[in-house]
């Protein structure tokens, strides 16, 4: 598998995930049904890019659908003005100047 980042075979599949084992989870902890086409999936493949150390997820049609996000805003907890990734994400950025592109913003509170 190439990096979506390098481009380059130095990866590492970290571990196969069942979806249906996913699907469970998300319906008996949040009463959430993933959709039938990321059921169909059967499995996700989860990489370690080793030049970047980025990690990522295939394949890439299991990404949440528009259903899911739907489910997810009945929950009080997910639109949050302030959550504990907001801060986390702050001190790795920390004061430098740098650009940062925050892709999937949601309501923007971050």
């Amino acid at each position: 598998m190439k990096s979506p980042i390098t481009n380059k075979n130095n990866t590492t599949l970290i571990k196969k995930i069942n979806t249906k084992e996913i699907a469970d989870k998300w319906k008996k902890q949040y009463s959430i049904k993933l959709s039938d086409e990321f059921l169909n999936i059967k499995t996700l493949e989860y990489w370690h890019c080793r030049d970047t150390g980025f990690y990522w997820y295939t394949p890439e049609k299991a990404a949440g659908k528009s259903n899911l996000y739907e489910q997810l805003q009945k929950h009080a907890w997910y639109y949050q003005k302030d959550k504990w990734e907001y801060l986390k994400a702050l001190n790795l950025i920390g004061d430098t100047n740098i650009k940062i592109l925050e892709i999937g913003s949601g309501a923007g509170f971050f």
